[in-house]
């Protein structure tokens, strides 16, 4: 999906700086090749969203795909005034001019250097997910994870008084945001798939979800 939505944006942004360095004399081929552009950004669009679960469990920073894709919509509507009428064909080079500046060549580099960022880092959580599936994970281990717990010290409840049993899990985990936020994307339409996806156990990805749904029935109840 990375892999897609990275050549996709490089398409359609390539397209566009070529309409914007070599705008066409004659109209009618302005016009084809501003459609070329559109039905390009489009795919674009298309191989982002499909890709958004990845980028958004990642790190990495991925904000050169969306100035990319931005880029390339920027010059896409400016082409859509020019066919509308709205600014005379006459002056559809100047007006096309009027697009911020950019380096293509140092936008392309840039989107490849943070895709395979990207794609390294989801690599290492894969391994990793394949070799922790062979030990003992945190669900059946009672020793697991228990140093960095950041609270283990009994506490009391809200409403009742009673104090928490030593060793009780905290009420938030540091993936379950992320996991919930791709969750909620609708990208993936299995829990297996989000699983994979991420990289993550499929058990961490069911635990996560429940516990958000478990935490929004508290509120709704309050």
């Amino acid at each position: 999906m990375l892999k897609v939505a990275y050549e996709s944006i490089t398409q359609a942004l390539w397209h566009a700086a070529e309409l914007l360095q070599h705008t066409p004399r004659s109209e009618a081929m302005f016009h084809d090749l501003a459609n070329d552009l559109c039905q390009h950004i489009r795919a674009a669009d298309d191989a982002y969203r499909n890709a958004e679960v990845l980028l958004l469990a990642s790190n990495e920073d991925s904000g050169s795909l969306q100035n990319a894709l931005s880029t390339a919509r920027n010059i896409q509507d400016r082409c859509g005034h020019v066919i509308l009428g709205s600014v005379p064909y006459d002056q559809a080079r100047n007006y096309l001019r009027t697009v911020p500046q950019f380096n293509l060549r140092e936008m392309l580099l840039l989107m490849r250097s943070q895709v395979c960022q990207i794609a390294f880092s989801s690599n290492l959580r894969r391994q990793g997910t394949q070799t922790n599936s062979d030990s003992p994970t945190q669900e059946s281990s009672p020793h697991s994870d228990v140093t960095t717990r950041p609270n283990t010290k009994p506490e009391p409840q809200a409403g009742n008084g009673t104090a928490m049993r030593r060793g009780q899990r905290p009420k938030t985990y540091p993936h379950d945001v992320k996991i919930v936020a791709a969750w909620e994307t609708g990208q993936c339409r299995t829990k297996k798939d989000l699983a994979e996806t991420l990289g993550h156990n499929l058990k961490l990805v069911e635990a996560a979800i429940e516990r958000a749904r478990s935490r929004r029935r508290r509120c709704a109840d309050k």
